[in-house]
């Protein structure tokens, strides 16, 4: 019986704002009991350090460390081959983000619906280009080894990174289609979202609410996705830092949805727009966004 669970457990979350730090790291070692492991989160747990047997769960795609107390990334989870998804949010103590751990792609997908870097309300990390140019560096490699699913980043960010060369303040941008129709060796879309947070009223106290959502809308139908980044309780008491959304869309998810033919040089697409929403506007405002085709 114990075997037959150890081989099926996949997901686990200790989800508390009160719980010692203590328990959580003598139950995780425990948890590498479970070797098919796809989905793990001690998010607000009150870590001061994330417990190294993480780095034995080799099966581990997706993993929330958010609302911790830990200064740096642990070194443990470079040794996650299958890593995709890794939620930072709230992480008010992290100070930097080194490019060598970042996740990295290799898992099946079977459990872990989004992909991505998630580091919002993390006041201590650098906002700087430099910084930026790391994730979209790290964004690229992940698109090369895998160009057939979405990709999202959240950091701390107040200006769009030139390397996005169609721009436009506010909340949507035209799409330009002329360079895929000229040239098909493309593989996408990376687009790129300014966003800030103002103070929280008081009716959003004990709720949970999506931040934003971004896409390519057309009346009820086209891409659209959430941000996996709620306001939490408590957690937000001043308005925040800009903060920007790296995103990339694949070129098979525009050509399933939008019907493109580049032999006959058509596309759904045309009038389209690249445009977010925030879901309360008092809250969350939209600064900007841009957008760029990417080429093999």
């Amino acid at each position: 019986m114990t075997s037959s669970i150890c081989k099926t457990l996949t997901s686990v979350r200790i989800f508390s704002y009160r719980r010692l730090p203590s328990s959580v790291g003598l139950l995780v070692p425990f948890l590498t009991r479970f070797p098919g492991l796809i989905d793990l989160d001690i998010s607000f747990c009150n870590l001061v350090q994330i417990p190294d047997a993480i780095g034995q769960l080799s099966c581990l795609e997706g993993l929330n460390i958010g609302g911790n107390n830990f200064v740096t990334l642990p070194h443990c989870i470079k040794e996650l081959p299958k890593l995709m998804y890794l939620n930072l949010e709230y992480c008010k103590h992290l100070e930097w983000l080194p490019s060598t751990l970042l996740p990295r792609v290799g898992g099946s997908y079977a459990r872990v619906r989004y992909t991505g870097l998630y580091a919002f309300n993390c006041p201590n990390l650098s906002d700087t280009e430099g910084s930026t140019l790391v994730v979209i560096s790290w964004m690229l490699k992940m698109i090369q080894v895998n160009m057939q699913r979405s990709v999202e980043v959240v950091i701390p960010g107040r200006k769009i990174p030139r390397w996005f060369n169609k721009q436009n303040s506010g909340d949507s941008v035209d799409l330009d289609l002329s360079p895929i129709m000229d040239d098909n060796n493309w593989i996408g879309i990376a687009a790129c979202v300014t966003f800030v947070v103002h103070h929280v009223p008081t009716q959003f106290v004990g709720r949970e609410e999506y931040l934003i959502s971004y896409g390519f809308p057309r009346n009820r139908f086209g891409l659209i996705f959430e941000v996996p980044i709620r306001l939490k309780k408590d957690f937000i008491t001043t308005e925040l830092d800009h903060h920007m959304v790296l995103i990339f869309f694949s070129r098979e998810m525009l050509i399933s949805v939008y019907a493109i033919d580049l032999e006959e040089g058509t596309s759904d697409l045309y009038g389209v727009k690249f445009a977010t929403t925030g879901y309360h506007p008092e809250v969350v405002e939209v600064k900007s966004c841009g957008y760029r085709w990417v080429f093999i």
